[in-house]
């Protein structure tokens, strides 16, 4: 209840600043919480602009996979209120093509939907270079030695375990 209640606190108190700000030509809520699309969907109707939505992680699902949700009253709210969601934004961002199996399974219309990656082609950037160096002598490792970054969330639906697990795997590489 305190995740809902917190993320439904942000929606809350985003909407007045939002409205300060006046009229956009397009709404762009990055999602989750769903809770920040359903207050856009109010600035919608006010201003009578299209929404679209980024999914960066399909809530309740990702919770669920994790265990930190369980089905019941409040799986079925979130349900309800990704439905909702779904049925008021005009167009739907994912970060990837299985994301759109999901949704279209859950009867978003495909034509609905567009892939928008939010990673980077790490072959354009120069992987060999001093402050590279000096960051593996600082972290005490020699040139050979595999290093993995991880530059995102920390939390349990990332299961950073099964990163640790990974690397256990690749240790005789």
């Amino acid at each position: 209840w305190r995740r809902v209640l917190f993320d439904s606190s942000i929606a809350l108190s985003g909407f007045p600043a939002a409205l300060s700000t006046g009229k956009p030509d397009v709404i762009l809520t990055l999602t989750p919480p769903l809770q920040l699309a359903a207050a856009a969907i109010g600035l919608k109707k006010i201003w009578r602009c299209p929404i679209v939505n980024w999914i960066q992680d399909i809530v309740p699902d990702a919770a669920l996979s994790v265990g930190m949700m369980h089905e019941g009253a409040m799986v079925r709210m979130g349900r309800k209120l990704e439905d909702f969601v779904y049925r008021n934004v005009d167009h739907i961002a994912v970060i990837s093509q299985g994301f759109i199996g999901n949704l279209v399974a859950k009867g978003v219309p495909a034509e609905k939907l567009s892939v928008v990656t939010n990673w980077a082609d790490i072959g354009r950037f120069d992987l060999v270079s001093p402050e590279r160096d000096a960051m593996r002598a600082h972290l005490g490792l020699r040139e050979n030695d595999f290093a993995l970054m991880h530059a995102g969330s920390l939390a349990a639906k990332q299961v950073m375990e099964n990163v640790v697990r990974a690397m256990k795997l690749m240790e005789a590489h």
